[in-house]
């Protein structure tokens, strides 16, 4: 049994909610926490206010990006900088990290990360030096 691990909650399934009404669900269900990326409309330390209103703590975000793609590199290093600097606001010191996203064509056979989802095929793959430039953004 894992004992001191808190465990959150993820808010994706949530749409159309106020965030606040949201994370009051979570808490309600007995989470310690949510995840809790930065946000456009309010602070780090807004954001910290309005978890702890709710009775909870910020979890490590989603920070999701086209990794292998290099042209794209400064843009998404600049970002991932961001992201942490406001983690660490919160007090945190990991994040998750995804693809760019579940709607758009991420995978090389032009399939979306949703058609793809459990239905993986060879031509969804990474090419090897596409592959090695995933490995060495996220390094």
């Amino acid at each position: 049994m894992l004992k001191n691990v808190p465990i959150g909650c993820g808010q994706i399934t949530w749409r159309g909610v106020d965030e606040a009404a949201v994370l009051a669900e979570i808490a309600a269900a007995g989470y310690a926490g949510a995840p809790a990326g930065p946000s456009q409309e309010r602070t780090a330390k807004q954001t910290l206010a309005l978890f702890e209103s709710v009775g909870l703590r910020p979890a490590p975000g989603y920070f999701a990006a086209d990794f292998w793609k290099a042209d794209e590199e400064a843009a998404i290093l600049e970002r991932a900088r961001t992201f942490a600097a406001v983690s660490a606001a919160q007090g945190l010191t990991e994040m998750y990290v995804a693809t760019g996203g579940f709607d758009k064509d991420v995978m090389t056979s032009g399939r979306t990360r949703a058609a793809a989802s459990g239905h993986v095929k060879p031509a969804d793959s990474l090419s090897d030096a596409d592959f090695g430039h995933f490995c060495a953004v996220l390094i």
